[in-house]
């Protein structure tokens, strides 16, 4: 296989083969060819409830071993 001036001669290659550099062109393409946008937030999908905090009254730090005494 030849490579010069960004051409690649797969005519020695099976049609499987060819297929196949074809399918991880794209993805190489797909990863690293173009700068990926981020998308924007479009909508929240839950309730406006979910996303306020919730308010009490005083944290209690725990220690781990606490945790796991307690199971």
């Amino acid at each position: 296989m030849k490579a010069s001036a960004n051409i690649l001669d797969l005519s020695s290659l099976p049609d499987s083969a060819r297929r196949e550099v074809a399918d991880f062109y794209q993805f190489v393409i797909q990863r690293y060819g173009r700068v990926q946008k981020k998308r924007a937030v479009t909508k929240k999908k839950l309730p406006a409830e979910f996303y306020k905090p919730i308010a009490v009254p005083q944290y209690q730090a725990v220690s781990r071993e606490e945790i796991y005494n307690e199971i």
